[in-house]
């Protein structure tokens, strides 16, 4: 059975005389609705957790004690609960789809007074409950068909035969390790054959035919889109061939594809199997949105700069379709054939000639561009493919090579606005470029020595061949970090949405990342240096109060109330509160602190200052480390970190905090 045939069997012909949705979210509004995760869709519902498992205790009081648990209580109540996260497993039918959610609950045992039954002091116990909701995400159903509860540590492990988890958003989880798993199994269920057949290329007129969802090329009235796919009937903006705007009604699971901008084959067939992969793997997010009749969106800020960008749900979600294509087109076992092969007759080594031939074979043979053949080959473990084919200013620059080995995840290559910008920020750096030691020639920083630089005739500098064979011997590496784009979404369609093409510009932050006893090394000890002397000094400057402390500190980083509001994952009127607050809490001070990504030592400073003591739990050992490596976590992962250990996060929602104290 087809996609198409799957969802339409699931309920979306009586969409067709359904009222339209509300306009997708304006672009230009920054205010914007987020998608909602499964346990908001739950709650919205009219669900009440408290109430569902206050009646779940009252019912498996015998139970409970039996797991010595309050084993002397006359009655057990639960007295409040908060919800900590969901577990669902990616594959499942949209009719039954089994999501779990966990509870973190206190039960208190309970003695009869005239008053009735009353909780007896300090006769506690902290609980752990299991939740399993199955919705039924059938575009005209869109209901929770049935609950299963059950204490935690009693519920029966189960064995998934989906190779992959989805989070809170019913979005898969797909880390850097399991991309070459996801599109194996979006391959094994529409072209089983395919392993079979050594000459089989995919492309996206192929997969979407075999899903069976409708391709057409549009002009759309919005410049900037490439491409979308709706899971809804819908209305759109398009042009006609005479230019003339108009408003078309869109069927579901149509793929439309923009003439503008895929005006070449590779991007067209790479927009197609992008869309593709929407359907496939995030159409549970897309049916779970759409129960809740809204309109939602995520977008990213532009921060100040030094700022991390924090992805939103749906900027993962959009990460990911941009990069699975190359995952199934480019199958692993293939691809490294004619890599292979293609090193061979060039004599076996991994030079730039060899590399930049392997691109253009796998350009040619599997119909792809050569920029994603070069960031697959760097994906398989050939990071040499990092200095050939690239461009940097609108300019191609000389492929090049190092003399020993290529390290993963470093380039040579920056654009000059990256080292305006880098001077801006690190005077050492500046300072090194304006001494004339280092030069920017051809998309690097090189030293300025005759043994790598010549003059042309017209007095231009450029690297010696010598030099752009030992890249790593004369120019300055930097490592790629951070990457974050801004993408819109509504309730009915996925929108591919990029004003520039893909190029070698990296929109990122960069760091040094040089060997012992090299120049780059002395560098990256005189930043360290500096940068600790900077906090030393400030920390014996440091107000004592948390509030003015922390201000301080977010006007020395340019960070806003906003950027922090985004990064904490909380409201901006919450964190005004936190500021303005005589008590903060010890989760609220340690998640600034990671969000700030402050050093240790003035993370101290800051606890101390609220009043707070670090205590001997393994909460708290686990706050420590954070800490200690906050330059490094986020503050979602540390929730993330938090709630696999069955603690709670720095922020439990508010409107996800239930019961009563």
């Amino acid at each position: 059975m087809s996609e198409r045939e799957r969802l339409l069997s699931h309920g979306l012909r009586c969409n067709e005389k359904k009222t339209l949705m509300e306009p997708p979210c304006d672009k230009s509004n920054p205010v914007c609705e987020q998608p909602m995760k499964a346990y908001d869709v739950f709650t919205k519902m009219g669900f009440d957790s408290f109430s569902i498992l206050s009646d779940f205790v009252m019912a498996s009081q015998e139970r409970i004690r039996r797991k010595g648990i309050l084993q002397d209580a006359k009655a057990i109540r639960l007295i409040n609960c908060a919800y900590s996260k969901t577990e669902c497993a990616f594959g499942q039918p949209l009719r039954e789809t089994k999501v779990d959610f966990l509870f973190r609950g206190t039960l208190s045992s309970m003695q009869h007074t005239t008053h009735g039954l009353q909780p007896l002091d300090g006769e506690e116990a902290d609980v752990w409950f299991r939740m399993q909701c199955v919705f039924d995400l059938s575009p005209c159903t869109g209901a929770c068909k049935h609950l299963r509860i059950g204490l935690e540590e009693d519920w029966p492990e189960q064995e998934s035969d989906s190779r992959l988890d989805m989070n809170e958003y019913l979005l898969p989880i797909i880390y850097a390790q399991d991309y070459e798993k996801a599109a194996q199994m979006l391959l094994d269920e529409y072209f089983p054959w395919a392993e079979n057949m050594p000459d089989f290329v995919l492309t996206g007129e192929k997969l979407a035919c075999q899903m069976g969802l409708e391709v057409r090329d549009v002009r759309f009235a919005d410049p900037d889109l490439i491409g979308q796919v709706y899971f809804d009937f819908s209305e759109t903006r398009l042009v006609s061939e005479q230019g003339i705007e108009y408003t078309e009604r869109i069927r579901p699971l149509t793929i439309l594809v923009g003439k503008d901008h895929c005006t070449s084959p590779y991007i067209r067939n790479t927009t197609i199997l992008h869309e593709c992969c929407h359907v496939y793997f995030d159409k549970w997010f897309y049916f779970l949105q759409m129960m809740t009749q809204r309109t939602y969106a995520a977008f990213s800020n532009r921060m100040e700069k030094k700022w991390e960008q924090r992805n939103t749900p749906v900027t993962w979600m959009e990460l990911q379709c941009s990069k699975l294509p190359a995952y199934l087109v480019l199958e692993k076992r293939k691809t490294e054939a004619v890599i292979q092969k293609t090193i061979n007759e060039e004599g076996g080594k991994r030079t730039s000639l060899a590399i930049h031939k392997a691109i253009n074979n796998l350009s040619s043979q599997f119909g792809v561009s050569p920029s994603m053949a070069k960031y697959r080959m760097i994906e398989l473990g050939y990071p040499e493919a990092e200095g050939v084919l690239c461009y940097m200013d609108g300019e191609r620059v000389p492929d090049h090579m190092c003399a020993g080995r290529w390290k993963k995840g470093i380039t040579y290559t920056i654009s000059a606005a990256d080292v305006i910008s880098l001077c801006d920020s690190n005077p050492a750096i500046a300072h090194l470029v304006n001494s004339g030691k280092y030069v920017y020639v051809e998309g690097h920083l090189c030293q300025a020595s005759e043994k790598y630089l010549f003059l042309d005739r017209q007095g231009g500098i450029h690297l010696k061949e010598y030099a752009r064979q030992r890249i790593d011997a004369c120019c300055l590496p930097f490592r790629r970090a951070g990457y974050s784009v801004g993408v819109i979404f509504s309730g009915n369609c996925a929108d591919r949405n990029k004003k520039k093409p893909v190029t070698d510009r990296y929109r990122a932050q960069y760091k040094l990342d040089a060997e012992q006893g090299t120049l780059e090394y002395d560098l990256e000890n005189n930043i360290l240096s500096d940068d600790s002397w900077l906090w030393g000094e400030y920390v014996y400057e440091m107000p004592d109060q948390f509030d003015r402390a922390v201000t301080e500190i977010m006007a020395r980083k340019g960070v806003t109330q906003e950027a922090l509001a985004l990064e904490l994952g909380i409201d901006r009127r919450m964190v005004y509160k936190i500021l303005h607050s005589d008590s903060p809490s010890m989760e609220q001070c340690v998640a600034i602190c990671v969000a700030l990504k402050l050093p240790y030592f003035v993370s101290e400073k800051i606890i101390e200052n609220a009043g707070l003591r670090f205590k001997r739990t393994d909460k708290h050992h686990l706050y420590r480390q954070m800490l200690v490596q906050s330059h490094h976590l986020t503050v979602e992962r540390c929730n993330d970190i938090l709630t696999r250990k069955k603690m709670l996060p720095f922020f439990p929602n508010s409107e996800t905090n239930i019961g009563v104290s």
